[in-house]
């Protein structure tokens, strides 16, 4: 069996960048719509996947 040496990411091959990138993002996406939920409408909480829980009416009949 022949192992192959296997190179760890680098900022020059370009491997190095998406591991920084994507976390970026994605940290970015998250930000700027609970920063638009807060301090422009509730209404943006749908774009993060988040559900509110559901409201029911109770009717007590005695």
């Amino acid at each position: 069996m022949v192992l192959q040496e296997v190179e760890a990411p680098t900022a020059r091959g370009g491997g190095l960048g998406l591991w920084v990138l994507i976390p970026l993002a994605a940290f970015c996406y998250y930000a700027v719509f609970r920063l638009a939920e807060h301090y422009v409408s509730p209404r943006f909480v749908w774009l993060l996947g988040y559900a509110r829980p559901p409201q029911y009416q109770y009717d007590l009949v005695a």
